[in-house]
């Protein structure tokens, strides 16, 4: 009897198992946020590969869901999972700022079927986040603000500053394919800010937090903006004049376009 009670136990922790895949795509703190979220949804949480223990990827088929961080790091291996053991996957945007966090909260929710539960939880950190971001959003309304990093994360931030009410004149994606078309697509039109990473292994970026955390970091930039104005003052660019006279076109290969 004893066994088949604890059969029974580990089934049902199983059943509430989701396996959370960061490829170099979190800090440690975010896996904490992300832990705290879920935990929430009485779900359990199991990271993979940055880290985590040699062991948990023995226990990798003991979840009952892959949830990706980013589709651009985590499509090859939930697929194979999939192929492998069965394991359902959700592949489709990063939870940074509060639409995406939501939208990405709701995805889960909804496989389990505690989509109630999710919602309450939506309504109530989001008002609580809305109430503590309120005076960073006085400072950042109106700035403008240029995005440089991996497709799903700069549209994601995007996002997140123009909700804040900064207006984003441009991104540059690292590179860019078929996971980025759909965010690009809701993402909002848009018609001299200083230099704000955007990721790094010590700061909060995800969930509600990293909302609270990105928008005190920028406003605590601005309102300080010496570093960075040390630095354009005192460093010469690498780059000859000519080069920025050149054609930005200039390496790139048509060929096979004009083929095609």
């Amino acid at each position: 009897m004893e066994d088949e009670i604890e059969v029974l136990k580990r089934k049902l922790q199983v059943s509430k198992t989701v396996n959370v895949l960061n490829v170099s795509s979190m800090s440690r703190v975010d896996e904490d946020e992300l832990t705290r979220i879920l935990k929430a949804l009485d779900l359990n949480t199991r990271f993979l590969p940055c880290y985590s223990h040699p062991d948990d990827f023995g226990n990798v088929q003991d979840a009952a869901l892959n949830v990706s961080i980013c589709a651009t790091h985590d499509d090859y291996f939930v697929e194979h999972i999939k192929d492998i053991f069965g394991l359902p996957f959700i592949l489709k945007t990063i939870p940074i700022g509060i639409k995406h966090t939501n939208i990405w909260i709701r995805d889960i929710a909804k496989f389990f079927g505690i989509e109630e539960a999710a919602e309450k939880f939506i309504e109530s950190e989001t008002r609580q986040l809305e109430e503590a971001i309120a005076p960073f959003k006085k400072i950042l309304k109106g700035k403008k603000v240029f995005l440089a990093g991996g497709e799903i994360r700069v549209v994601t931030t995007a996002e997140l500053l123009q909700s804040l009410g900064m207006e984003v004149t441009g991104m540059k994606g690292y590179h860019f394919d078929k996971f980025g078309n759909e965010l690009l697509e809701e993402l909002p039109g848009n018609d001299d800010i200083p230099v704000f990473p955007i990721f790094g292994q010590t700061i909060n970026y995800l969930g509600y937090q990293g909302v609270f955390e990105f928008a005190r970091r920028i406003a605590r930039l601005l309102r300080n903006p010496s570093f960075n104005e040390n630095i354009s003052e005192n460093t010469r660019l690498p780059y000859h004049k000519e080069w920025y006279k050149d054609d930005p076109f200039k390496y790139i290969d048509q060929s096979e376009a004009l083929i095609g």
